[in-house]
């Protein structure tokens, strides 16, 4: 699946869209947007045939992240670093897999009833699939 500096929203494997989730301050990626909304919507910049960087509504890069309960995704770099660039498995019919720079694969985890996005999964399963809707404009 080729990508080339588009708009897109990512639904999770609990149906719901990655959105950008300003809790205390801390721009979390959270799976629990129903609908595609202006908090849904991310600007892939391709870097390389299967590396990406993703940019929130806000301008900023989402970036793997390390807080006291381990490593979320949040849209926090003003800039693409080594921690913003994610690579992309493509396993068909417009699902992806997304693996951070710490070689692990992004996932829907579920805290305290919070369906966050954390770089924690060594292997694929259901809640590291993400289906990609490409969006106009």
């Amino acid at each position: 699946m080729g990508f080339l500096n588009i708009t897109i929203a990512l639904q999770a494997d609990n149906g719901l869209y990655l959105g950008r989730v300003t809790q205390g301050g801390v721009n979390y990626i959270q799976a629990e947007k129903s609908a595609i909304d202006v908090f849904s919507r991310y600007t892939v910049i391709q870097l390389s045939s299967n590396t990406i960087a993703l940019r929130a509504d806000s301008e900023l890069y989402l970036s793997r992240i390390n807080q006291i309960d381990g490593d979320f995704i949040e849209a926090e770099k003003p800039s693409i670093d080594v921690f913003s660039i994610f690579t992309v498995e493509d396993v068909g019919l417009n699902v992806v897999a997304l693996r951070a720079d710490n070689e692990k694969y992004l996932s829907r985890v579920c805290l305290d009833g919070i369906n966050y996005i954390k770089p924690e999964k060594d292997d694929i399963d259901d809640c590291c699939l993400f289906k990609v809707t490409t969006l106009i404009g």
